[in-house]
């Protein structure tokens, strides 16, 4: 009993120091990535979308060739359709939401416990001195760690991480939602 839990708290503290740390940030990146193509997928109508999206485009490049060209039977043209396009733009907007609805609770409570876990203790390194080219981002996204880079901490590098590694998984898993 007593090796299991020293085991435990051994895995536990691994994952408070390098490189633990920054596998533990991504993997925890990876999976919420998931949970909300999960959600999409699950909520959203993708081809619906971006049936609706194609129309709004196609309506937007409508209506500014029409006031680049002052043409009055165009512009006629576009006044007309236009409350259905606010309609259309408007149940596309609620279709993004929908997941948001059941994702952004578990997300703001992993964050926190993040947060709470890590505080200001760098995650991650980057292997340039980062403060020397902004000096206003030490501190705020990470410190210096002499003769080694600037070490980012949870919060910066999880953004970083989720940022690169969403749009692969959303694409990978057909999840991708244009935004038009």
């Amino acid at each position: 009993m007593m090796e299991l839990l020293s085991d435990l708290i051994l895995g536990i503290s691994s994952l408070l120091t390098m490189p633990g740390s920054t596998l533990f940030i991504v993997a925890v990146a990876i999976a919420i990535n998931l949970l909300t193509i999960y959600a999409t997928l699950r909520l959203v109508d993708i081809e619906e979308m971006k049936a609706i999206n194609q129309v709004v485009a196609q309506w937007r490049e409508k209506a500014n060739r029409a006031r680049l060209n002052n043409d009055p039977i165009l512009l006629e043209e576009v006044m007309a359709e236009q409350g259905r396009i606010l309609a259309l733009s408007g149940k596309a907007a609620s279709m993004r939401m929908k997941p948001m609805c059941y994702t952004y609770i578990p997300i703001i409570i992993v964050f926190f416990a993040l947060s709470s876990f890590y505080g200001a203790i760098p995650v991650a390194i980057l292997p340039f001195n980062v403060h020397k080219l902004i000096p206003a981002l030490s501190g705020w996204i990470g410190v210096q760690i002499p003769g080694v880079g600037f070490g980012l901490y949870f919060w910066t590098f999880y953004f970083l991480a989720s940022v690169a590694l969403g749009s692969p998984l959303r694409k990978l898993f057909n999840a991708d939602i244009p935004m038009k």
